[in-house]
C-alpha cells in the first residue's frame, strides 16, 4: 500500500512541475538567440552561425543538432485528396484572454528606420511609449536596430483561461 502512495504521489508532482513550469519564448537580435523553452524538460532554439542556420532541439538530457539549410529536398508524390474536417473554432475573447495570460519580462526595442523624417516623427511617440510602459523603446539615428523580448506564461494560467471563461 505504501509503494500506492509514493507511485501516486509521484506522479502528482511531475503533474504539478509539467503544470507551474515556465514557457519562456525569448527573442534577443542582439546576441541572435531565437528559442523557445519549458523550464526543465525542452527547449528548441535557433541559431545562426556565420552562413548557417542550426536548430537545436533539446529534451532533457537529449540533444541534437540541424542545419535548416542543409535539409534535403524530398520530391512528394501529390497525395489524394482527404475530407476537409470542419473545425469549431475559438471566439475571439478566448484567444485574447489567452494573450493577456502571458507575462512579458522583458521588452526592448532599438529603432532606426533609416529616414531621419521618419525617426523624428516617430521619437517622440517612442518617447511617451517609454515612460507610459516603463520600458526601454527608443528609435535612434545611428543605424542599429534591435529587439530583446522574453515571455513567460505557464500551462496553469492558460488552462484557468479555458475553465474561467
Amino acid at each position: 500500500m505504501l509503494w500506492l502512495y509514493l507511485i501516486l504521489s509521484g506522479f502528482v508532482l511531475v503533474i504539478l512541475y509539467v503544470l507551474f513550469a515556465k514557457i519562456c519564448l525569448e527573442i534577443n537580435t542582439i546576441t541572435d538567440v531565437y528559442q523557445v523553452s519549458f523550464r526543465g524538460l525542452a527547449s528548441v532554439a535557433i541559431i545562426s552561425k556565420e552562413d548557417n542556420l542550426v536548430l537545436k532541439l533539446k529534451i532533457f538530457v537529449w540533444r541534437k543538432y540541424i542545419n535548416l539549410l542543409d535539409l534535403p529536398k524530398n520530391v512528394s508524390k501529390e497525395s489524394p485528396e482527404t475530407k476537409v474536417k470542419f473545425r469549431k473554432e475559438l471566439p475571439i475573447n478566448k484567444h485574447w484572454s489567452v494573450l493577456k495570460s502571458f507575462k512579458i519580462k522583458r521588452c526592448e526595442l532599438n529603432l532606426d528606420l533609416g529616414n531621419n523624417q521618419w525617426n523624428g516623427i516617430l521619437f517622440p511617440v517612442f518617447y511617451v511609449l517609454e515612460t507610459k510602459f516603463n520600458r526601454p523603446l527608443r528609435i535612434n539615428f545611428l543605424n542599429e536596430n534591435s529587439i530583446v523580448l522574453k515571455i513567460e506564461n505557464n500551462l496553469a494560467r492558460i488552462l484557468w483561461v479555458f475553465i474561467t471563461n
